[in-house]
């Protein structure tokens, strides 16, 4: 049998998460492909394809994405293929949790100081998921932060013990993502790295301390 992923064609109507699941499973043994596709459906093309309905191009979005885990799953021999993907079903499911905590953060922020809400650099990060959520109160973030860090405690927990090869790999962005959360929940921002240090340097942040 020939276990190859199978080709993304644009079609008439946007490519949803269903269809680029069944081209990429095409790759594996047939007794791991329902398991694949839950993986698949309800975890990584979630993640990797956010914002698909409101993308300006959700074609290339699932072009893009569709390619990436076409060569995850080919430079693994089919019968790891499954592996491959309930790790990158993990990779999604720290980045979402990463999202979240970044999106709580920055819209603390902006609740706490408004008066940035306007500046040029930072309106770009005012993105929908953020917009959604800055007029929640303080308690109301916190407890959405919290919620946060019991899901990543959680993960921690789960990866360290059934991946301990993908936890070290993990390890900082952990970390990261962690810094984000305590942030977001007790809205002190001194340490954060990555885009949250970016976003607080668009704010002047370190300018307004």
């Amino acid at each position: 049998m020939n276990l190859t992923v199978q080709p993304f064609r644009p079609g008439d109507t946007p490519a949803t998460l269903e269809q680029v699941a069944e081209l990429l499973v095409a790759a594996l043994p047939e007794r791991d492909r329902k398991t694949a596709i839950t993986l698949l459906v309800h975890r990584i093309l979630p993640v990797k394809m956010a914002g698909l309905a409101s993308h300006r191009n959700p074609d290339l979005l699932a072009s893009v994405v569709h390619k990436e885990l076409s060569r995850t799953l080919s430079a693994q021999s089919p019968n790891m293929r499954l592996h491959a993907l309930q790790v990158a079903a993990l990779q999604a499911d720290i980045l979402a949790i990463g999202r979240d905590g970044l999106n709580i953060a920055i819209a603390r922020f902006l609740l706490e100081h408004p008066e940035v809400a306007t500046s040029e650099q930072v309106v770009p990060w005012i993105k929908p998921e953020v917009e959604q959520i800055r007029d929640l109160s303080i308690e109301v973030l916190t407890k959405r932060a919290d919620a946060g860090m019991r899901l990543l405690r959680s993960w921690q927990e789960r990866v360290r013990i059934e991946y301990p090869a993908e936890w070290e790999r993990s390890r900082e962005h952990y970390v990261q993502v962690r810094a984000w959360l305590v942030a977001a929940e007790t809205g002190r921002f001194d340490g954060v790295t990555g885009k949250l240090h970016d976003f607080l340097r668009d704010a002047n942040a370190r300018e307004r301390r």
